[in-house]
């Protein structure tokens, strides 16, 4: 099918204001993203206007999502050219499948850091679990207890060089897990016989109405 910006949405902007764009607290299995051509994620396709800060927390794509397209194809955000994405207790181990260039299974193409235009433009992962590469194009990123099981996350912050931290994806599985990727926060992951999942009803994801704004 040729249809660019493909996704659960194939865009997400403030509109022009400056209010930030949250996605929380969502699951996707068992699903197939597929285009001939650009721009193609699970959530959004692509993240709109330089002004736009758009944040994931808790969302979580199982390794039975298979996302396709031409270049630009991410677990959550395909490309775009928004002001700010962070990321924080999220995972992604869908199958990705590109015919061109820039992929990630967080990201696929997204120009930020200190390559000409991109200004101040960041993307930060906290908390974060990804399968392969988080992106295989420049960034301008910050991780924080993150890992990948893929060598090769490009970044683009010259002066830092942070990198998520590699560990196998065998060794992602089971109780071991625990042990092989420690920084992680396991007050909010749980271990399972495959890959770690989100354990929604631990304390650390009850809210309140008082939370709510």
């Amino acid at each position: 099918m040729l249809m660019e910006r493909v996704g659960l949405f194939p865009g997400i902007t403030n509109n022009g204001g400056t209010y930030t764009v949250s996605i929380k607290n969502v699951t996707i299995s068992d699903s197939y993203m597929c285009s001939t051509a650009s721009y193609v994620s699970v959530f959004a396709g692509f993240a709109y206007k330089t002004s736009t800060k758009a944040t994931f927390e808790n969302c979580y794509i199982y390794d039975m999502v298979t996302v396709k397209g031409k270049t630009c194809v991410g677990g959550f955000i395909g490309g775009g050219v928004c002001d700010t994405i962070s990321f924080r207790n999220c995972a992604s181990f869908a199958n990705i499948t590109v015919t061109d260039s820039k992929y990630g299974s967080f990201i696929g193409g997204f120009n930020a850091g200190e390559t000409s235009g991109a200004g101040n433009r960041k993307v930060t992962y906290n908390n974060c679990i990804g399968n392969i590469v988080y992106t295989n194009y420049a960034q301008y990123p910050t991780y924080t207890a993150s890992y990948c099981a893929v060598d090769g996350t490009v970044d683009s912050n010259s002066k830092t060089k942070t990198y998520p931290t590699v560990v196998s994806l065998d060794d992602m599985k089971g109780e071991a897990a625990k042990t092989n990727m420690p920084a992680l926060s396991w007050n909010v992951w749980s271990t399972t016989e495959n890959y770690p999942v989100l354990d929604l009803n631990k304390e650390d994801f009850v809210y309140s109405f008082e939370d709510w704004t």
